[in-house]
């Protein structure tokens, strides 16, 4: 027998130290067969006899970790199987299985108690899969799988021969046969897997007005899954918090070092304006809409502050991640708890209705801020705030919810989740085992309450002139600030019911100075003088503001929003609640304008939690604990590639007519790989394979397009544009054509790709750049 010494095995963390096999060690081989090019769902493991919580596995090309994956059917081992190991130390060695076709493990949960226990080495998948290769039968397993896919819009492109041209000379020279291939294994298994290596889920919920945390322990998430921490005590300054969260914004010294994020941003950047010091600092806030406004989101953007100095915009993401995260480890040890980065699994929202490139650009900014790639997920924001509502009970929802949200299987409901920058919306039906499926791709606009703000300021631009507010905003941002809070107290607070004049403070010893310096007159001059004259009342500290004025303010906004969700729900029929979450959907206008229309006319149950604004960060958390709660989404794009092939007059335009080699071509084709509207599972994957076209071609590269059309034809119509590219790397290139098969993986929050070499049969470097 062969003796193996696990450590911490249980408590989810990794091992300390092993003998024999060690935790990071990667299987070579199995009996002589390469098991390097594994794809992480096809996972050898080793399962404990007996029905407890500890199991070891290969994964991903072979590397030892500590899973439970029970799922599998096994294959078991022989007598003198051999399998080949690399070690930490990276020297090679073999371990024999002579006398029989089990391990004996022992297993260390602390120093002071040992236990013997009896594993099983079993291997699942693998012979047949490579039985298959042998024959010639990964191509055949592949069609074979296309077949049973049923996805009819696909599988017209299977099996065309089509020309890729008009790209660089190291580039591919065909794509051929774009099939359907779906994921072999459960994500169940996979996510044990990832669950089993962390002892907390982190989430940050990164806002465009404020930003929050929370965390949960891996341990407690079956016995109470809404047992989650967040922090209670963002330091205001003496001001009244508006919620458990905190301003989205971050203050850079001189040499941009982080001088604070949030509040003490803004509390330190006042007192460094009345200093006159500004020069010497960088203040950024409300920056994340720059994400969604900008077309084409690149890693080397940059963005300005306050007062007109720019920097790269993936510094100011990076660092505001890295301030959270380091109050999730604050939290963590004021709470008792001391983890490690390596202990946590990771959680970053984004909207769903954001561009691939805006979500890679925020993958790319976690990653600067510290955190592994391997240990974060992205979560779509509605999602999250779909997954939290699943735990709602009676007391959780507003007195006029009558029961619990989505209580049956086969609801069709609807989650708004109304941001500060943000309408992002989407439609689910729930399913068995507490699954949920997207019946309609993420729609929305920029209807968030930030746009009611904007209107609001406009009213002062008016009475003081757009350039004096920007004045007030760089030379006293305290008197701004203050001016922006009693708007935000006011946006939740004002009823339809209101009908007479509204009180609102104002900073006005603030904007007296500020209108005497630019204006020579003050604040209460300048009203009297303005067109909101005989609708604005000034008296101290306040305005006295018509209740139907300040409610038209919201009126475009709360438009904005009902004008979508009437648009999904002619798409999608049988809808009967919807969830209206995030911090907006806290303003009492908004809910009722969604009631009255929604409620009667369309027999809708309108439902708001009491914690609308936090859903999100809640359901993040619970998301990461369990990302295939959702089972499949619907595309919000078509992808495809760029093609060419034999010009046919009846159907091609002769604009895009070229010749090759003496034949006449139409260029600039678009094939596609998966359509707007299509339906795909997680992990979902469609593949096509590449050729080189010349002697030791070092790597291959690919343009990817994406269209808002179902069926684009040309690559450079109206609605298309270039993704990014898919580039491929050969470690040893040959004087011999190579064939590559590359799949793209759908289904998940982003877009992954992986590349396999067909002459060896192993995974190689791939890489899809969005930014």
């Amino acid at each position: 027998m062969i003796e193996v010494t696990l450590s911490r095995i249980t408590k989810g963390g990794p091992a300390d130290r092993c003998d024999g096999l060690h935790i990071g060690d990667q299987i070579l081989s199995v009996n002589g067969i390469d098991i390097t090019s594994l794809q992480h769902n096809e996972i050898v493991t080793l399962i404990r006899d007996s029905t407890e919580t500890v199991s070891v596995g290969l994964m991903q090309r072979g590397y030892i970790s500590n899973v439970k994956c029970a799922t599998l059917k096994p294959v078991i081992l022989k007598p003198e199987d051999t399998l080949d190991v690399q070690d930490k130390g990276n020297s090679t060695k073999k371990t024999n299985k002579k006398q029989t076709g089990s391990l004996k493990v022992h297993n260390h949960e602390n120093d002071s108690d040992e236990k013997t226990n009896e594993l099983k080495l079993t291997l699942a998948k693998i012979l047949k899969r490579n039985k298959s290769k042998e024959k010639g039968g990964q191509e055949t397993l592949i069609k074979k799988d296309s077949q049973k896919s049923g996805q009819g819009d696909t599988e017209k492109h299977q099996n065309v021969q089509k020309f890729v041209t008009g790209v660089p000379s190291t580039t591919l020279k065909s794509a051929q046969s774009i099939i359907i291939k779906n994921a072999e294994a459960s994500d169940d298994c996979y996510e044990e897997y990832r669950n089993n290596n962390y002892l907390i889920v982190a989430a940050l919920d990164f806002g465009t007005t404020y930003s929050g945390f929370a965390f949960s322990l891996i341990a407690n998430m079956n016995d109470n899954p809404l047992d989650i921490y967040v922090n209670e005590s963002w330091n205001a300054g003496g001001r009244q918090l508006l919620s458990l969260k905190t301003p989205t914004c971050l203050l850079l010294d001189a040499e941009r070092n982080v001088s604070g994020f949030g509040y003490e941003a803004e509390n330190k950047y006042t007192d460094i304006v009345l200093d006159k010091q500004q020069a010497d600092y960088y203040y950024f806030y409300r920056f994340k809409m720059e994400l969604y406004n900008r077309k084409n989101v690149k890693a080397d953007m940059e963005i300005q502050d306050v007062t007109g100095k720019s920097i790269p915009a993936i510094e100011v993401f990076s660092k505001s991640i890295k301030a959270l995260t380091d109050n999730v480890f604050e939290l963590g040890i004021t709470r008792g708890f001391e983890f490690k980065m390596h202990d946590i699994k990771w959680v970053l929202t984004v909207p769903a209705i954001w561009s691939d490139a805006a979500k890679e650009f925020m993958k790319e900014s976690a990653s600067k801020a510290g955190i592994p790639t391997h240990q974060l997920y992205l979560a779509l924001e509605p999602e999250a705030a779909s997954i939290y509502g699943q735990y709602f009970t009676s007391n959780e929802v507003e007195k006029s919810a009558v029961g619990k949200f989505i209580a049956k299987t086969g609801t069709k409901f609807m989650v708004a989740d109304l941001g500060g920058g943000t309408a992002d919306i989407i439609v689910q039906e729930k399913l068995e085992n507490g699954h949920l499926k997207e019946l309609h791709h993420a729609s929305g606009n920029d209807c968030g309450g930030t746009s009611v703000d904007r209107s609001y300021l406009q009213i002062f631009e008016e009475i003081m002139g757009a350039k004096t507010v920007t004045k007030l905003q760089k030379e006293d941002p305290l008197t701004f600030l203050d001016l922006c809070r009693e708007f935000e107290v006011l946006k939740r607070t004002i009823s339809p019911s209101k009908e007479d004049r509204v009180n609102i403070t104002i900073p006005i010893v603030g904007l007296n100075d500020i209108c005497e310096k630019y204006l020579k007159k003050d604040f209460t001059n300048a009203l009297a003088m303005s067109p909101y004259a005989d609708k604005i009342r000034a008296w101290k500290d306040k305005v006295r503001i018509d209740a139907s004025f300040i409610k038209a303010l919201f009126t475009p906004t709360i438009n904005g929003i009902i004008m979508v969700i009437k648009e999904i729900l002619l798409s999608v029929s049988g809808v009967t609640q919807i969830l209206l979450v995030g911090g907006f959907s806290e303003c009492i206008l908004v809910q009722d304008a969604v009631r009255r229309s929604f409620e009667e006319s369309h027999n809708i149950k309108v439902i708001v939690p009491k914690d609308a604004g936090m859903s999100v960060l809640k359901g993040a958390v619970l998301f990461g604990h369990k990302p295939n709660y959702i089972v499949s989404r619907k595309m919000r794009y078509t992808y495809g590639v760029f093609t060419m092939e034999d010009l046919n007059q009846k159907i091609h335009d002769k604009n895009y007519m070229i010749r090759v080699n003496g034949s006449v071509k139409c260029t600039k084709l678009f094939s596609p790989i998966i359509k707007l509207d299509d339906t795909v599972k997680i992990r979902q994957e469609f593949i096509f394979t590449l050729k080189t076209n010349r002697e030791f071609q070092p790597d291959l590269c690919l343009p990817v397009y994406c269209s808002t059309k179902s069926n684009p034809k040309y690559t450079d119509e109206e609605g298309c544009y270039e993704l990014g590219k898919i580039t491929i790397d050969f470690p040893n290139p040959s004087k011999d054509i190579r064939s590559v098969q590359v799949s793209f993986i759908f289904g998940h929050t982003e877009l992954e790709i992986c590349a396999v070499d067909q002459t060896s049969g192993k995974a190689i470097s791939s890489r899809l750049s969005l930014i």
